[in-house]
């Protein structure tokens, strides 16, 4: 039972982390009377500094949201870890 409810969880976390992925990433939109770009989650975007377009990035919410997209991100990359790593456990046994 303990393996089974930690698959779901697994399965989970990693189509939250897909999801906030692509909206973060992937899905940017223009409004087209006003011209204001934003990302999935309606965070209104601007232009990179220098050194992050060097690395590919061109618009982005800001620091205070790259923080938080990166914790948010790193914490579902734990709990990823910690589950597969307690199913292999239980798979040990």
């Amino acid at each position: 039972m303990k393996k089974i409810f930690c698959i779901i969880l697994l399965c989970l976390d990693v189509l939250t982390f897909l999801v906030l992925c692509i909206l973060s990433q992937f899905i940017i939109k223009v409004d087209a009377v006003t011209g204001v770009t934003t990302d999935g989650f309606g965070r209104i975007l601007s232009n990179t500094p220098w050194i992050l377009r060097m690395a590919g990035m061109h618009e982005w919410p800001g620091v205070k949201w790259f923080i938080v997209d990166s914790i948010c991100g790193w914490l579902l990359i734990g709990i990823a870890y910690i589950l597969f790593m307690t199913i292999e456990g239980d798979r040990e046994k």
